[in-house]
């Protein structure tokens, strides 16, 4: 049997692993920038030579591709209400390879309009109003959208009672729109996966308008997920393992990147039955990916210091701290830099270290004590991550660092002992970076991907 080719098209670069599935074994991995702005194969035939010199061959059984390559299509999303409608519209897209770039509530404005127009996004995600409920915003909200000369994509995922009349608004403009199931059908209840899926089908079409992309398909076929999925789909494989084989139960993965740390986790909102503890707010999923955009080792590096404050940065640095300000803003400014000394390793380390602890903060959930006429409880909002069994660290910024499990450490770090952070995981390191390509694996070889996860992650 041949070897499988499993390919990333990222927005950075385009990563090929070979796999071969009966032994089974990674036999070779390569990567090129991505060469999205000129011919997406460019990029491809160059890593894919660097796979024919490692095992001799680009004879493969089968391709099976991710990609991010646009760096996740942009979105806008308008909803009724900033703190639910509109949240559990984020939370629905985030594993859909969508950068959510600008939220509007409750009736947007000419000025809106104007601002949407400079953004020009590939969708605006239309929500609002449980079933049964609030129609005026969202068929006002939908009139004011025909005057948006931007061609982009409009998906509805509000109240259901009001899409006849939106269908009638909608289908005499030039906007392509995608009627779906309320994101909010009832108060607190979410239903993500069906406006996900229509999300994903628009990201794949804009992906193939990439120059190169319909003559690479020649080649490999379709692009199967987009990464932010491959991802989650991995993490989920990792934590519940197959029907052969256990997982390591729930946890969370945590990448820290040039522009952006994101943190995937994969475990129920409420570990453990606490009779003190009780529920609030929106249900968390539990398959989570939350992306943080000022938090990122280069391109966001001074917004990084701007969230976390320069003391959180020195509280990780060892050693003297050198001009953290200083160091921040010229990562920003040189965004291809790379340490040479030892002060600038630990200053990188101090940077990841901050943005790990802030991005798992804003991921996990937190407690509010509360009186009653007979004692104290507590208000659960968002998700408990105390009882994880791991976190897996993945990234450049931790792959390359002399100490990966002191900076993961920080995961574990609570300002406000309210906070419902990681206690006690065990931590790992995906040196090798097989997590989006061993998602990509569990579509068709679960047991295979993880096998190769397991053997592959390095225990810190």
């Amino acid at each position: 049997m041949q070897p499988i080719l499993l390919i990333d098209f990222g927005s950075t670069f385009t990563k090929l692993v070979a796999v071969d599935l009966k032994r089974p074994a990674v036999l070779a991995a390569a990567q090129s920038e991505t060469t999205v702005q000129t011919d997406i194969r460019d990029g491809y035939l160059r890593a894919l030579q660097k796979i024919e010199q490692q095992i001799g061959t680009t004879d493969f059984e089968e391709h099976l591709a991710c990609s991010s390559a646009r760096g996740g299509f942009k979105l806008i999303v308008i909803g009724l209400t900033e703190s639910l409608t509109t949240e559990a519209a984020k939370r629905a897209v985030l594993g859909a390879g969508a950068r959510i770039l600008k939220v509007y509530a409750p009736l947007i404005t000419d000025q809106d309009l104007q601002e949407m127009a400079e953004i020009n996004p590939d969708a605006i995600l239309l929500a609002g109003g449980t079933d049964g409920g609030n129609q005026s915003y969202i068929l006002q909200n939908a009139k004011k959208l025909m005057k948006l000369r931007q061609n982009a994509a409009i998906v509805v995922a509000g109240n259901q009672r009001a899409y006849v009349e939106i269908e009638r608004i909608l289908k005499d403009s030039s906007h392509e729109y995608y009627l779906t199931e309320n994101v909010m059908p009832k108060a607190g209840v979410l239903v993500t996966e069906p406006v996900r899926q229509v999300l994903r089908d628009i990201f794949m079409k804009k992906i193939v308008e990439a120059k190169g992309f319909e003559a690479v398909s020649l080649y490999i076929g379709r692009i199967v997920l987009p990464t932010p999925t491959a991802v989650l789909k991995a993490a989920s494989l990792l934590a519940y393992g197959t029907k052969r084989e256990a997982g390591l139960g729930e946890l969370a993965v945590v990448d820290v990147g040039g522009a952006t740390t994101d943190v995937h986790s994969v475990s129920r909102q409420q570990a453990v039955n606490e009779p003190d503890i009780f529920l609030t707010g929106l249900a968390e999923p539990v398959l989570k990916r939350t992306v943080e955009g000022d938090l990122g080792m280069r391109y966001s590096a001074y917004s990084l210091y701007q969230a976390v404050g320069e003391s959180q940065i020195v509280h990780y640095f060892t050693g003297c701290a050198p001009e953290i300000c200083e160091g921040c803003l010229f990562r920003e400014a040189h965004p291809e830099f790379i340490p040479q000394s030892e002060e600038e390793r630990r200053l990188d380390d101090a940077i990841a270290s901050s943005a790990i602890q802030k991005a798992v903060e804003r991921h996990s959930g937190f407690l509010k004590k509360v009186a009653t006429p007979t004692r104290y409880v507590y208000e659960q909002t968002g998700k408990d991550l105390r009882y994880l069994k791991a976190i897996v660290g993945t990234g450049g910024a931790l792959i390359h660092s002399g100490y990966p499990k002191r900076v993961l450490h920080a995961a574990t770090d609570r300002a406000n002992s309210r906070q419902l952070l990681p206690e006690d995981p065990a931590l790992f390191l995906d040196q090798d970076y097989v997590l989006q390509m061993m998602g990509l694996l569990s579509e068709r070889y679960p047991d295979v991907a993880l096998g190769l996860m397991k053997r592959h992650l390095r225990a810190l």
